[in-house]
């Protein structure tokens, strides 16, 4: 589990959805579009830099495409909040079960690891 991809491909989809409403550029690229810790980290958990990635060659404000994607992160249960910060960076703070999620995740992984490791350690002989 990667939250940070996961929450990119969700970004990429809100952002499609808005080139399908035309709201947004039907010739926008979305490979600049990144999610990431933010640099500080008092400012949340995420952050993104995708409306500004878009903004420019729809010809509209960073921080009023920032508000759209806003507008629709609201509905993801995961998400406890978010700030629009100018010039359009998304940063926003998720809700503690979804690292408690990827806590669990890890430790099944790791296990499983352990398990193959295992096996075949066991078959050699």
């Amino acid at each position: 589990m990667n939250i940070y991809r996961e929450f990119r491909k969700k970004i990429c989809m809100i952002l499609e959805n808005l080139v399908a409403e035309e709201r947004l550029a039907k010739d926008i690229s979305l490979d600049a579009v990144i999610v990431e810790p933010p640099r500080d980290r008092s400012h949340g958990e995420l952050a993104t830099n995708a409306a500004m990635v878009v903004a420019k060659i729809s010809g509209l404000d960073p921080f009023e495409v920032a508000e759209l994607i806003k507008k629709q992160l609201t509905f993801d249960e995961r998400v406890t909040s978010i700030q629009v910060v100018k010039p359009g960076f998304l940063n926003f703070t998720l809700n503690p079960s979804v690292w408690h999620d990827i806590v669990k995740s890890a430790l099944k992984e790791e296990i499983n690891l352990v398990q193959v490791e295992l096996v075949l350690e066991t078959n050699k002989y």
